[in-house]
């Protein structure tokens, strides 16, 4: 090949792809039978033996990645070293690459940025004619001139719309400046954020990069610099930052995940290494379902005893089978009506007073007073561990986190998962007022605890003397979906439409046929709930 001039063209000219296509036909003919892999000489390899591939994968390489363009003479490749050219061979090269591309854009460098960013350019011959209307490249140079220029964004938005009405009907040129950077980020183009003075006094920059405050009005530093944020490691480098960023998860659901209520806790720049460091951090609360809540508080989640908060003061009973926490109307201000009306509840007036609730202090000092044993799931171990008085009943077993110093001055130490309790509670709503087999909690032995209770004499279970045996009341209750109308229910919620993203494929969880709804997830609960 006399002319190789190709090779300082941009990936996507037809003359580059053809001349890679050639010379690797050339390749083939010079390569000994049953050698599989070969040299590379994309911008990638680079020649290093090490990165050899097969011809195919060379195909690939050079199309994406282009061919070294001082690899003039492939002396790798088969060609004899003696036609080396001289440095005015190689610069004639290139300035008659140079004249040859004259109609391109720019730059063959550019010309492949380019490439990369709009592959469907590939096929662009270089020519600009009134009649080539495939595509167009956007003039990216735009956003150096924003950046010079100090433009703004609308500014630029008004620009890149004069361009792209001046350039042909279909071309891809983006059409505002988010579409041009999103484009642009694709590539993983590095930055660096400088800190700052509070008071625009310096920059924590040079010799002031590791100041921790300002030397003329001494304000701390208040940020850290980053450079390059690669935390997945995506863009194909060795750097990247670790950061932690914590939620605070005790505000309402719609709130404590937006932007404002985000904070960067942690953040550590530097190549991947063995580097160690020592991490200073507080365990200010945990956040968890009601199981685990017993596991790591140490207080018994299950039986009569089970409220963490109320503890000794806890009012349960049994009821239909189940451990039932009464006493709710406690936690009601003094004057509020529901503590006297005994006919809507239990039967009862509320007298008790609200639980005052234990602090760290106490729960500690109790604790101490008695040793639990090894803490084990063996039969065996368990066996062999000091009885338990009743009043520590309402633990099982030291919790660690009481090793931290400051863990008994929090006021809320564990916090319940409200992922966990909306789906419970979506679900039992659901399954009773749709009144679904097996699944309802509107059974048989609630009614007739009701009985035993002496309340609500309408729905006590009745007496066929016919057959002799107990039936449930008909209807059961006021908030119970008439048979007649379930299935407009459950049609309902099938067929109905939720905007794009915003809840799942809900109709795939009812079952017509059946009356059943089965697998909703916890954002469907959450949709469902609202």
């Amino acid at each position: 090949m006399a002319d190789r001039s190709w090779m300082q063209l941009h990936r996507g000219h037809p003359r580059y792809m053809r001349g890679i296509f050639e010379f690797i036909e050339f390749a083939r003919g010079k390569t000994s039978p049953g050698q599989l892999f070969h040299i590379c000489p994309c911008g990638k390899c680079r020649n290093r033996s090490a990165n050899s591939v097969t011809f195919e994968d060379m195909y690939v390489h050079l199309s994406q990645y282009g061919i070294c363009p001082n690899f003039t003479t492939w002396i790798w490749h088969g060609e004899a070293s003696e036609h080396m050219p001289t440095f005015v061979d190689i610069q004639a090269q290139r300035n008659q690459g140079e004249s040859s591309s004259s109609a391109n854009f720019g730059d063959p460098g550019v010309m492949n940025f380019l490439n990369d960013a709009f592959p469907s350019a590939s096929a662009y011959d270089g020519s600009v004619s009134q009649d080539n209307s495939n595509t167009t490249f956007p003039d990216v140079s735009q956003m150096s001139i924003k950046k010079k220029r100090n433009k703004t964004v609308a500014c630029f938005n008004d620009d890149i719309a004069l361009l792209k009405e001046l350039l042909p009907a279909d071309n891809d040129c983006p059409k505002n400046y988010d579409k041009v950077k999103s484009i642009l980020s694709e590539f993983g183009l590095e930055y660096i954020k400088i800190d700052a003075c509070v008071n625009n006094c310096i920059l924590y920059y040079k010799g002031y990069k590791a100041a921790f405050e300002c030397p003329h009005c001494y304000e701390p530093r208040l940020g850290l610099a980053t450079d390059g944020f690669n935390p997945t490691g995506d863009m194909n480098n060795s750097y990247s930052i670790w950061h932690v960023i914590a939620f605070p998860l005790n505000l309402p659901p719609n709130m404590c995940m937006r932007t404002e209520y985000n904070f960067l806790t942690v953040l550590v720049p530097g190549k991947y290494s063995k580097t160690y460091f020592f991490m200073r951090a507080a365990v200010l609360f945990t956040v968890n379902d009601f199981p685990t809540y017993g596991m790591i508080s140490g207080q018994t989640t299950h039986g009569y005893k089970e409220c963490p908060i109320c503890i000794d003061e806890v009012n349960s009973s049994h009821h239909a089978h189940r451990v039932v926490y009464l006493g709710s109307r406690r936690w009601l201000p003094p004057d509020h009506p529901w503590w006297y009306d005994a006919q809507v509840f239990d039967g009862t007036v509320e007298h008790g007073p609200k639980p005052e609730g234990r602090s760290g202090q106490w729960i500690l000092d109790m604790l101490n007073q008695h040793w639990f044993g090894i803490l084990s799931s063996t039969r065996y171990v368990n066996d062999q561990n000091p009885p338990t008085p009743e009043e520590f009943k309402y633990w099982t077993h030291m919790s660690s986190f009481f090793e931290l110093p400051y863990w008994l001055t929090l006021k809320i130490r564990h916090n319940l998962d409200v992922m966990h309790i909306e789906k419970n509670v979506c679900d039992n709503i659901l399954e009773t007022i749709l009144d679904i087999k097996d699944k309802t909690k509107d059974t048989a032995k609630a009614h007739a605890d009701l009985q035993k209770m002496g309340i609500r004499r309408n729905l006590w279970i009745k007496l066929n003397k016919k057959t002799g045996k107990h039936v449930m009341p008909q209807p059961q209750v006021g908030y119970t979906v008439v048979p007649n109308k379930r299935s407009e229910i459950f049609k309902w919620l099938r067929e109905v439409k939720y905007p794009s993203g915003y809840a799942g494929n809900i109709a795939r969880c009812i079952k017509m046929g059946e009356n059943k709804i089965i697998g909703l997830k916890t954002h469907d609960c959450h949709v469902v709930d609202t």
